[in-house]
């Protein structure tokens, strides 16, 4: 069964990931989740060139340079630090990365 972004964005509140949301960080895309998810887990295809070095680089920052990050590049800023820090983080970009090939 394909995922909607409305089941995916009840599902991002469901997960009480609300906050990010609310705080103004805006909602990891499901292009930035496949991107995250092909690299980190093998999940896809990963990104080439350029994101994978951006992803590399926010999954070794600390939290001020990763909240720099993701002034630059919201998306797949956003999307590392829910895999890094959100309990069921990897659980929860997996299907917005599945929509994105869905939609190809």
């Amino acid at each position: 069964m394909s995922a909607t972004l409305a089941t995916l964005g009840k599902r991002f509140f469901m997960n009480g990931m609300a906050d990010a949301i609310l705080a103004g960080y805006g909602y990891p895309s499901p292009e930035a989740a496949s991107h995250v998810m092909g690299q980190l887990e093998g999940h896809g295809p990963g990104p080439g060139g350029f994101y994978q070095r951006l992803i590399e680089a926010a999954c070794h920052a600390d939290p001020t340079n990763l909240a720099r990050i993701r002034l630059g590049f919201p998306a797949h800023g956003l999307a590392v630090w829910i895999y890094k820090n959100e309990s069921g983080g990897p659980e929860f970009l997996r299907p917005l990365a599945d929509y994105h090939w869905e939609r190809r």
